[in-house]
């Protein structure tokens, strides 16, 4: 495909079978120039990918554009200097409909030939280092196809896009129903579109922009990561349309029921990492189609009764937080849709869930008090209810093993995660009921052995996390007990490197069928004299001798004792 020259790359012409590819990966190649019959062959092209490659100028890509199928090109981290139409020499406009484009030396880009009609997105964004990106588009009807402009990093200041007629330019394409503008240190800007789509996360918001309120055709809007620490009753007043908003990680204090009484369209709202303390009667009323809502680590330290009752429709809540103190027993009832509950217990509390309506729901994340973990007493009730549940985690929840009836009322559970907590005295019988698990997490467990699994009856089970606990040895037979495991993380243990874990070593480099995370940087706790060394540089092979060499003298001893006893009762 490739051949090399001065230590580089060439890209020459492509194999004459190829005519029906459609979609080719080039990245990291090395590549810094394209023969122009390259791609002769390669009529049905439609997505190539050339990211950090080391191709400089125009006319290095100019066979891309004769693909007579192209619609998507990027050239992400190349060392263009600059991309301008007016080098582009074709004979018919290019088929292109996606560019992204980048590179630390990248300074200037134009279009000022008609030569893309059919282009709907662009994203111009930086490399490694900050780029001063110089944007020139001589006739806004060249772009008049466009649907979605990004502008990532800071391959523009606010004010050099303002001063250069980016956003003018932009902003007058009828077509345009997505603008991403994050990461840009934007403060206040003017925007008068007719977008359905508009992201603003990680800049310097303080307020909800006020030229928001005349977007009244948009979909979905991103306002997180900034320094929103207000929200008025006229943020969001006509933008009606609003299916998904995202406010998280700010500084939000308070939610009055004003500001989102108008978003009866409203499905995902997200309030997550903010410093909200009440949200009054917000979601009794109006957001009736609401199926998401993340709430937590905010500073709420009490839930109300009948807080969400309006929230007919809610099938994902998230409200875990360290501050939560306290919760009304009434706090959930009525949701009745909902599949996924994430919550923290305030320490002390007992939760009494087997008395709400949650038959539907397939995942369940219970967080306890991190200094101050409980036995929820009343776990297996709360549990008994759930038929249908097919996730549940407990973090700093439990003092000990689950009795081992706990999830008798669980068959379907794929996923199981229990944290923060003591499970040495885990019985395999907890997970008889359970024969479909798929998923295990038992991090920082204090588990001393995985012998539990011999006995659990988990042939399903594909991924298995064991980290940050006690094991000094496996015995290799466990994998036979379970068939179908893929992925394996047992980071941060203490392995013994001796001939008791040979099988174990063995096993880790020749099984083709178990991902072993971050195997080559076990390390050695015991003996003394090895600690501190890689479990996989310990040399296996006088082990196995050893036990070759004992098994000949069994089979010696054997045969002797056979003739001994042959002469003594003849």
């Amino acid at each position: 495909m490739s051949s090399k020259k001065d230590d580089m790359n060439l890209l020459v012409p492509l194999s004459i079978g190829l005519s029906n590819l459609t979609t080719l990966d080039l990245s990291s190649s090395g590549i810094y120039f394209i023969h122009r019959s390259a791609f002769r062959f390669l009529t049905s092209l439609k997505v190539l990918n050339l990211d950090y490659n080391a191709l400089k100028t125009t006319a290095d890509i100019q066979p891309i554009f004769q693909l007579p199928q192209i619609q998507t090109l990027s050239l992400r981290c190349n060392e263009l200097s600059s991309f301008e139409s007016k080098n582009v020499l074709l004979n018919k406009s290019s088929s292109l409909q996606q560019l992204f484009i980048s590179g630390d030396s990248l300074r200037k880009f134009s279009i000022t030939t008609p030569i893309f009609p059919h282009l709907q997105v662009v994203e111009l964004s930086t490399c490694l280092t900050p780029t001063k990106l110089k944007w020139y588009i001589s006739d806004k009807t060249l772009l008049e196809n466009i649907t979605q402009f990004y502008v990532d990093e800071d391959a523009f200041s606010l004010k050099g896009v303002q001063n250069r007629g980016l956003l003018s330019a932009v902003c007058k394409i009828q077509s345009l129903r997505r603008l991403d503008l994050f990461h840009n240190k934007i403060n206040n800007m003017t925007l008068k579109l007719t977008l359905q789509v508009l992201n603003m996360s990680d800049n310097k918001l303080t307020r909800v922009s006020y030229d928001i309120r005349s977007l009244a055709f948009l979909k979905i809007l991103h306002l997180d990561n900034n320094f929103i620490s207000k929200l008025s009753c006229e943020d969001f007043k006509n933008t009606t349309r609003l299916v998904e908003l995202n406010l998280n990680t700010n500084q939000i204090p308070s939610l009055e029921r004003c500001v989102l009484e108008h978003l009866t369209e409203l499905k995902h709202l997200d309030l997550g990492y903010n410093k909200l303390r009440a949200f009054g009667d917000t979601f009794k009323v109006a957001l009736h189609k609401l199926e998401f809502l993340d709430m937590s680590e905010n500073d709420i330290d009490e839930l109300f009764s009948n807080a969400f009752e309006g929230l007919q429709s809610l099938r994902h809540l998230k409200m875990a937080s360290d501050d939560l103190t306290l919760m009304k027993s009434e706090t959930f009832p009525e949701l009745r849709n909902l599949v996924d509950l994430n919550v923290s217990f305030p320490f002390g509390y007992k939760p009494e869930l087997q008395r709400f309506d949650l038959k539907l729901l397939k995942s369940l994340t219970v967080i306890g008090c991190t200094d101050l973990p409980f036995h929820l007493q009343s776990l297996k009730e709360m549990l008994e209810a759930m038929g249908h549940l097919e996730a549940f985690e407990a973090v700093d929840v439990f003092e000990e093993a689950p009795d081992v009836d706990t999830f008798q009322f669980n068959p379907h559970l794929r996923s199981l995660t229990l944290t923060n907590t003591d499970m040495s005295n885990l019985k395999p019988e907890l997970f008889r009921p359970i024969p479909n698990l798929q998923r295990l997490d038992l991090t920082n467990s204090m588990l001393r052995s995985m012998g539990f699994l011999l006995q659990a009856n988990l042939s399903a089970l594909k991924y298995l996390k064991l980290t940050d606990n006690k094991i000094i040895m496996i015995n290799e037979s466990v994998w036979e007990a379970l068939p179908s495991l893929t992925y394996l993380d047992l980071s941060y243990n203490l392995f013994t490197c001796d001939c008791s874990n040979a099988g174990f070593i063995q096993w880790v480099k020749t099984n083709k069928q178990t991902q072993v995370v971050d195997a080559p940087q076990y390390k050695c706790s015991f003996p003394v004299s090895k600690e501190g060394t890689l479990l996989l540089d310990f040399h296996t092979q006088s082990c196995f001798n050893n036990s070759k060499c004992f098994d000949f003298i069994l089979a010696i001893l054997s045969i002797y004792s056979r003739n001994i006893n042959f002469l003594l009762f003849s």
